[in-house]
């Protein structure tokens, strides 16, 4: 019997076989996922997560006045730094790549604004995330990066932020490597609390009960501090400007609580008055809610979680 027949022979000899061609034919996609812990990396305001291989390296960022905050993760060690970060009065988002190994593979996920952005809209990241997707962009001066760049902007629903993905890769970067990091990509997912009301439904001076979770990290301290209290927004009343872009709000006595796991409790009245969120200028006008069907917002303008019907009467 020849030595290939004796390879096949064996039911098992054979199978194992099969899978390592199989392994090879996929770009070491099948022997990726074999070995190798992955790890979950969480922002640090827990706005959102990721998963990547224990093998590889992050390098959390936020703090230099030039930084937007989030990771970069890698292939290979290397500390990553600003350009020029001695230069008084110089501050770049971009990183001094130089002596970056040809070999490296590097995933940045960013906040890309420095807090509440201005309101958004549709159409929405979809999830999970692809990095095909992704443009290919060209930095001048690359400051030592491998070019082209991969960009990715995130438009998030329910966010407070807006985000960006970007991605670089060696000239000698793996397929298998290449592979690991498009599934980096797609592990990221972003935490949004969840919050319920009794009633959804009650005229203007009504209590209503509020009840979530979720709130930790950034979540708690926008919920508390984010100077909105509970907010209901509708489309433009009597006295606001739709041709301008102009909606109605109504900011509401709010009374909450959050306990350590995040838990929120409290209360809000519901509003008899509001204002435009694009007034003309010297506008002093405050139109009256009316009955209808309102977003709560609860934080932030982008921070939408709820839908709450006012009725007609007065609680």
């Amino acid at each position: 019997m020849s030595r290939m027949l004796r390879l096949f022979a064996s039911p098992i000899r054979f199978a194992l076989v099969i899978l390592v061609l199989l392994g090879a034919a996929l770009g070491g996609i099948f022997l990726l996922r074999s070995s190798g812990a992955w790890r979950t990396y969480q922002d640090t305001g827990k706005l959102w997560t990721l998963r990547y291989p224990s093998t590889w390296h992050t390098q959390p960022f936020g703090t230099d006045p030039g930084d937007f905050r989030g990771v970069l993760v890698s292939n290979v060690p290397f500390r990553f730094s600003h350009p020029h970060p001695n230069r008084v009065g110089y501050f770049t988002g971009a990183w001094d790549m130089s002596g970056l190994p040809e070999t490296a593979v590097v995933v940045q996920v960013q906040l890309s604004d420095f807090g509440p952005i201005s309101p958004h809209g549709p159409p929405w990241t979809h999830f999970p995330l692809h990095l095909a997707d992704a443009k290919a962009v060209t930095d001048h001066p690359a400051f030592g990066a491998p070019q082209p760049r991969l960009f990715l902007p995130l438009n998030i629903a329910h966010q407070p932020h807006n985000y960006a993905v970007f991605a670089w890769f060696g000239r000698h970067a793996s397929q298998a490597d290449r592979h690991v990091a498009a599934q980096i990509v797609a592990s990221l997912r972003f935490q949004t609390p969840r919050i319920t009301l009794s009633p959804d439904q009650a005229p203007v001076g009504s209590a209503v009960s509020v009840r979530g979770s979720g709130f930790l990290g950034d979540w708690r301290d926008l919920a508390l501090h984010g100077g909105f209290g509970i907010t209901l927004l509708g489309k433009a009343a009597d006295g606001c400007d739709a041709s301008i872009g102009a909606q109605f709000e109504a900011i509401s006595r709010t009374s909450l609580h959050i306990d350590g796991g995040g838990n929120l409790t409290g209360t809000f009245t519901v509003p008899s008055a509001g204002h435009c969120t694009a007034a003309t200028a010297g506008s002093n006008q405050t139109p009256a809610v009316r009955p209808g069907l309102y977003s709560v917002l609860l934080g932030c303008y982008e921070c939408d979680f709820d839908r709450f019907s006012v009725s007609a009467g007065s609680g």
